[in-house]
């Protein structure tokens, strides 16, 4: 491969796969209508709009758990009327206004920003104490009062008298969604015969703590305290939504007996915003919001922080939602249709893992964001992918099963599964006793074609035939090939009387093709006890008959005229037939004999010419040798220790014998290198050792053209390996390296250590052993290397005939 090209060679897998039939269209239409079905869905289903929200709740939760509210929180004290100051106070409920007054006179002096309270005093009550609350209006600190718009659209609002003393009035209602759950604040209401819209608590109170006055609060496309926009509901409705930011429990609170009895902790007093309202369950003030119940004072609270910290809530752009979801569906479906079914079921569990996670961290931002749609699109795109992915698998095994049982060049059945069918419909049909009968028809064969009748001619022809018959072969019944040049027209239920006509129709159908075929019939109803499911043999038979009279010929199978052909069937079987089968057998007993005399014949043969060749073989060797005598010992030594050490290592005799010729042929390929470098005395360079190292692939060629070399030249081409893989020609290593090849790297190189190449200094057999204990693990395979050394310590002065002291 050319340099240049290497890099993009990387890139191959990548094309590969593309290339595949991938069904990224069709999934991907799939993912969008999975998309459009949920959220259709969605706005007709309130169980699945409620799911949703509860979702959402929970990242509420969480988030609630890991961040501390925000600092404004600090400016707010919550008063509630709860059940101890209930006991304490032994007032009975609806507590006299006077109360409300004395609270008010006695946080006065703590210099409260405002004070709200939480009530509708909207009711006449005692005169006196309706004078005692406005009293401590007038002279108290800003006071708002609470107004509600009842359940038939009246508005309920505090007593002039109050109004007059200089409290202000700010709307309380909060809607809830249908799981009765309150997240959203109502910011203004236009009401008849006020002058100006009545603005919620929430929106009166923030303008005061940020010291804008009442004509700096504005409606129009959304809710405006100074110059900062409140963010509306999408719906248009005028909506805030409530970011809820604190619970409960965190928000500063005072029971309201801890004031009428207690010292007043005008610390924890002064400059806040007083909050006062129930908390008892009696007075039905208390609600489900996404961090649990609270009483309707501590929502106004929440509502209160959010406009203060201006940390809106923002929801998810309706494209966000179904691009995203789109997405994941594509991927899952991706996923489902590629990996087996619990692979992408964990997959579709991590994405969903993930999207999860993306949600929550997205609540963090103050995003409304929910993971019911994220778990049920998740879901629903892994059902859809695997019913999609196993109707394919159906579809294709269904198409395969078409292609296996039909005959592509006419459309007709093949002749085996033609026959089984007919087997079967025979011995169901027999069961139930009704008839079947079978139309066979001769034609031309393809093989026939001449000048005048081409092969395409004849081929059209068939294909017509097909077609014609198809049309003929009613509910159940089959039309197929059942040889080269024969078709069949199987007619369950049809009686012999109806099946002769029937041939007369096709006759007249196929118009120029029917003096080109011959016909034969044949129908259970003729011989219902001897047919059986010999009915298409018999219908052969009777074919050849009509074909021997000449195209365009109608035979109908007789039992009495055919008893011949019955008899070669086998029905009826008696000594004729038993004897017909032992000549048969016989024949084949014979054929097989000669069969097997004819293999034994061959095999012995490419022995011979296996031994010839090796023969050869060595003697060109050894003749490219003969000026050297080093050489010729040192092949001979090698392949002596070789073959040894592969009978000690356990190897087959086979193997050892591969091993031994191996190692007479290893240095065949220096036939091709010079002799300048072959026997040069000294250091070779760079190039020189690269001109040696091509001695491999010399030799290997040489023996490549003998396939009974194979063995032989695997272990060749190998024995200039490593075992730790920096050797030549590819760098195996380890068990990589073959067995055969390792086995000779040992002894090769000993011997080359150990005896005198006229430009050396040879080893002795201990030093030699020595370096092949320094080679074991990084030259040498170590367990070869011990077996080689304790088996010349045994048998080496024999092995290698002489040895270098």
């Amino acid at each position: 491969m050319s340099p240049f090209l290497v890099p993009y060679a990387k890139l191959l897998p990548v094309t590969q796969w593309l290339k595949k039939d991938i069904p990224i269209v069709h999934l991907g239409l799939l993912a969008a209508v999975l998309v459009l079905a949920y959220f259709g869905l969605l706005f007709r289903s309130s169980a699945l709009e409620g799911l949703r929200l509860k979702s959402a709740d929970v990242y509420w939760q969480i988030r609630n758990v890991w961040m501390a509210p925000p600092p404004e929180l600090d400016r707010l004290l919550l008063i509630t009327i709860d059940d101890e100051s209930q006991q304490r106070l032994h007032r009975k409920w609806p507590w006299d206004r006077s109360l409300y007054a004395q609270l008010l006179d006695r946080v006065t002096p703590a210099r409260p920003s405002e004070v709200f309270i939480d009530l509708v005093f909207h009711g006449e009550s005692v005169p006196e104490e309706d004078q005692a609350l406005a009293e401590a209006i007038r002279n108290g600190p800003p006071v708002l009062l609470a107004a509600s718009i009842g359940g038939q659209g009246k508005l309920a609002e505090p007593l002039p008298i109050l109004t007059e003393a200089g409290a202000r009035i700010g709307l309380i209602n909060k809607p809830r969604d249908p799981d009765r759950v309150v997240r959203r604040s109502r910011s203004a209401v236009f009401y008849p015969g006020m002058e100006t819209p009545l603005y919620a608590v929430e929106a009166m109170i923030s303008a005061h703590l940020k010291e804008v006055g009442p004509e700096g609060i504005r409606i129009g496309e959304g809710l405006s305290i100074g110059t900062k926009r409140i963010p509306s509901d999408p719906s248009g409705s005028g909506q805030m939504a409530i970011n809820y930011l604190a619970n409960a429990r965190q928000i500063p609170t005072l029971s309201f007996w801890e004031l009428i009895e207690g010292e007043i902790p005008e610390e924890r007093i002064r400059d806040k915003v007083l909050l006062i309202g129930s908390a008892r369950e009696i007075t039905h003030d208390i609600y489900a919001t996404p961090l649990g119940l609270m009483p309707g004072v501590a929502i106004n609270a929440n509502a209160i922080l959010t406009i203060l910290s201006e940390r809106f809530v923002h929801p998810v752009p309706p494209v966000v939602i179904l691009v995203g979801g789109f997405f994941l569906a594509l991927i899952i479906l991706l996923l489902t249709h590629f990996l087996p079914l619990p692979r992408s079921a964990l997959a579709t569990a991590i994405l969903a893992a993930v999207g999860w996670g993306v949600g929550l961290a997205a609540s963090f931002m103050d995003f409304r964001t929910e993971f019911a749609s994220t778990i049920l699109i998740a879901a629903s795109a892994w059902l859809t992918g695997a019913g999609y992915k196993y109707s394919v698998v159906i579809a294709s095994t269904l198409r395969l099963h078409r292609r296996a049982i039909t005959d592509t060049l006419t459309g007709a059945l093949t002749p085996r599964y033609f026959q089984l069918c007919i087997e079967n419909h025979t011995a169901a049909r027999r069961f139930r006793k009704q008839p079947v009968s079978l139309i066979l028809i001769q034609t031309e064969k393809l093989s026939a074609a001449t000048g005048s009748r081409s092969w395409e001619n004849i081929l059209n022809d068939l294909r017509e035939l097909v077609t014609a018959l198809q049309q003929f072969r009613g509910r159940g019944g089959l039309v197929g090939r059942v040889t080269e040049d024969r078709f069949g027209l199987f007619l369950p239920g049809i009686a012999f009387a109806q099946a002769k006509e029937l041939v007369e129709t096709i006759r007249e159908k196929l118009g120029r093709l029917a003096d080109r075929v011959c016909y034969s019939v044949i129908s259970s109803e003729i011989a219902p006890n001897r047919l059986g499911r010999h009915l298409l043999r018999y219908a052969e038979a009777t074919l050849a008959r009509a074909k021997r009279k000449g195209w365009g010929t109608v035979e109908i199978f007789d039992p009495t005229r055919d008893h011949a052909v019955i008899e070669k069937a086998g029905l009826g079987a008696g000594e004729g037939a038993l004897a017909q089968l032992e000549e048969v057998a016989g024949e084949m007993e014979e054929k097989n004999r000669a069969l097997q005399k004819a293999l034994e014949e061959l095999h012995r043969a490419n022995e011979e010419l296996k031994a010839s060749f090796l023969e050869v073989t060595k003697s060109l060797v050894m003749a490219m040798h003969s000026k050297d005598a080093y050489t010729a010992g040192h092949l001979g030594r090698v392949s002596r220790y070789s073959a040894r050490l592969a009978e000690v290592c356990g190897l087959p005799e086979e193997e050892v014998e591969a091993v031994r010729e191996a190692a007479l042929l290893h240095d065949i390929g220096k036939m091709h290198l010079p002799d300048e470098i072959l026997h040069k005395v000294g250091k070779l360079t760079d190039e020189e050792y690269g001109i040696i190292k091509q001695h491999l692939e010399f030799g290997a060629k040489i023996l490549d053209p003998m396939k009974f070399f194979k063995p032989i030249t695997t272990i060749l081409y190998h024995h200039h390996e490593r075992y730790d893989g920096t050797g030549y020609p590819h760098g195996l290593s380890g068990d990589l390296v073959p067995i055969g090849a390792q086995i000779l790297t040992v002894c090769d190189s000993f011997d080359a250590m150990t005896t005198n190449r006229g430009y050396n200094k040879p080893k002795s057999m201990q030093e030699g052993f020595e370096e092949l204990r320094r080679g074991a693990g990084t030259q040498f395979n170590p367990e070869f290397v011990g077996k080689f050394i304790a088996l010349m310590e045994k048998e080496g002065r024999d092995l290698a005939g002489y040895q270098a002291a």
